[in-house]
């Protein structure tokens, strides 16, 4: 039987990656992106649609860097000038990720990303109507601007990022897996690599959790569409799970799409881990997860 990865390279039509978010969860799907990459798929897809940490995971795996971008995680973005909870205003420093670590640390070859034949689709969040817009590597804006855009989670980055006529802010507060515009598209083959496990139950926000969130929001000075983007579920989110964990996925039927899952088959770090150990663990489940789910050749 073809492996999935053959399957990929074989297919006819485009094949897409879907990547999810979510803060140092990225760095699971950061390792299997490097899995796919030493298996040599980086240029097998036509389309990376992503958010946030999944963004800029995306953006190393089209310049064949992705398992730098490991190293990025477990190294660079464990210390506190990354992530620092007494830091109220700021727990999370997009501008310390974007301007020191993505410039000078683990440079990110901004041109190779700019000139691939691969489309980079970077999910944000408008300030202006909390609605999702797509950047990409060929938009008008700067690549780093728009991957500073989708990592700056309300709350605990506390700001919007100006781009052309409008701000915006983490693409995950819109959408939690931008799985639809993929399957919208209609590649053929598609590739989803989540930072949560299939059993995975999106719940109802508490009252009073949501209460707290819409007010720390409104004194960090967000704008009123935000807010409401905030408060809001995104019902798509479970929608994309539940087409996951269905025959259908996965089942090859001629004429059909075939979507193909990475996720994560134990506990993983968690969207503010420091633990250096922990991280290595999740990108090595990342790197196996990915090599299990996909067959690929170690």
């Amino acid at each position: 039987m073809m492996s999935i990865a053959e399957s990929i390279f074989e297919a006819k039509g485009s094949a897409a990656l879907v990547v999810q978010g979510g803060g140092m969860r990225g760095t699971y799907s950061a390792a299997a992106l490097a899995a796919m990459e030493d298996a040599g798929l980086n240029g097998r897809f036509s389309d990376i649609y992503a958010t946030s940490s999944g963004a800029l995971n995306g953006a190393y795996f089209i310049a064949h860097q992705a398992n730098q971008g490991v190293s990025i995680y477990v190294d660079e973005l464990s210390k506190k000038s990354f992530i620092d909870r007494r830091r109220v205003r700021r727990i999370i420093d997009i501008d310390f990720l974007v301007d020191d670590v993505l410039t000078y640390r683990v440079p990110l070859d901004v041109g190779a990303v700019e000139a691939s034949d691969i489309l980079l689709h970077i999910g944000l969040t408008s300030a202006s109507t909390g609605r999702l817009v797509w950047a990409t590597n060929k938009s008008q804006w700067p690549l780093l601007e728009s991957l500073r855009a989708t990592a700056a989670l309300p709350i605990f980055y506390g700001r919007e990022v100006p781009l052309g006529n409008d701000s915006y802010v983490d693409g995950g507060v819109s959408v939690k897996l931008p799985l639809r515009a993929a399957v919208e598209n209609n590649h053929e083959n598609i590739v989803v690599v989540l930072t949560r496990p299939l059993s995975y139950e999106t719940r109802g926000a508490n009252r009073c959790i949501g209460i707290a969130t819409r007010l720390a929001a409104k004194l960090q000075g967000h704008s009123p569409a935000v807010v409401r983007a905030l408060a809001s579920n995104d019902p798509s989110f479970a929608q994309s799970l539940e087409l996951l964990k269905s025959p259908f996925a996965s089942s090859g039927t001629p004429g059909r799409q075939r979507i193909w899952v990475v996720a994560p088959t134990a506990p993983i770090a968690g969207r503010l881990t420091r633990d250096r150990d922990l991280l290595k663990r999740t990108a090595a489940l990342g790197r196996e997860d990915a090599q299990r789910a996909l067959g690929l050749t170690q």
